[in-house]
This record gives structure tokens, sequence and C-alpha cells, in this order.
């Protein structure tokens, strides 16, 4: 009974030393979608030579391991940003930036398929066992679509009816639908 009571008067002193423990939630997504917007900058001026030494080491890093995809990386860290904004007055989940990083690397993965090579190291471990699994367009069609589960998980949205029907006039679709007609 003793050791329990004294567990408890531990985690409380460790709660209390906690700086931010009194900060709102909607405060705390401004934090994050500052931080995700200024590593964003950083890594967009690092890509022009314009953040220098750390950026520069940091640009030939993350180039070797991503490729061409290392413009992905601001992208997505601009995305996660708006996704900050966009949820202010929501409740903060570990899972946006979980799946702001699945869908990074889906993208990693996608454009070491398109373009052969080009997806850096991290794009090659990602695309190779699908390839060494599936065929070329069934890999493709799996990476589309983590990518997009992705995507609607970090934004909290769903698809839009709207948006299908333009894939589908994109795709093949009847030509000629008038907008009534889509609705």
């Amino acid at each position: 009974m003793a050791r329990k009571k004294d567990e408890d008067s531990i985690t409380e002193r460790l709660t209390n030393l906690n700086p931010i423990r009194n900060v709102k939630e909607e405060t705390m997504h401004g934090v994050f979608a500052v931080i995700a917007t200024v590593v964003g900058i950083f890594f967009t001026l690092s890509s022009f030579d314009k953040s220098g030494i750390v950026g520069e080491k940091l640009y030939g890093v993350f180039k070797s391991l991503l490729g061409v995809g290392y413009f992905l990386l601001p992208l997505f860290c601009y995305i996660l940003a708006f996704s900050f904004f966009k949820d202010l007055k929501r409740h903060f989940t570990y899972g946006k930036i979980v799946t702001s990083l699945l869908a990074f690397f889906s993208s990693l993965g996608l454009v070491d398929l398109l373009v052969t090579d080009r997806g850096g190291s991290i794009g090659h471990l990602i695309s190779a066992p699908l390839l060494s699994l599936f065929a070329f367009w069934t890999s493709l069609v799996i990476l589309i679509g983590v990518l997009v589960v992705s995507l609607l998980l970090t934004f909290d949205t769903q698809l839009d009816v709207v948006m299908l029907a333009g894939l589908n006039d994109l795709f093949g679709g009847k030509k000629g639908r008038s907008k009534k007609d889509r609705k």
C-alpha cells in the first residue's frame, strides 16, 4: 500500500514538471502547424542551397535516401501544417503524423515505381518488395490506394462524389454530360 502511494506521488511530481500541461489543445495544434511550416520552409530552402551548412548536409543525406522524392518532404510538411490548422478545434491525435508519414512513404514508393531508381533508397525499399510480389500495375494501384487512404485519414475527410464523377469523366466516362447530370 505504501509503495502504491509513493508511485502515485512520483507520477504527480513528474506531471507537475511538464511545462505545457496547462496549454490548450488548440494552442498546441497551432504550435505543431507552425513547426511543420518552418520545417517545410527549411527543407525547401535547403534544396536551393539557402539554409547554410546544416541545410546543405541534411539535403545531401535526404537526397540520397529519398532521391527526387526529396521534394515531397517539404510538401508533406505543408500538408501536415494545413491539417493542424484545419483541425484547431478538434482533438489532436498522433495519427495525423503517422498517416502523413504513410502518405509520404507511399509517394516515395510511387516515385521509385514510376521513375526507376529516382525514389532514393527508401523509395526502393518500398517499391522493390511490391514489384517482387505483384506486377507493376498492381503495385501502382496498391501504392495509390495507400496514398489516398492516408491522405483521407490525415485530413479526416471523405471522398467527394463530385470528385469521383470528375475522375470518371477524366478516365473515359460519358463525355458531354452537363453539370446537372453529374449531380
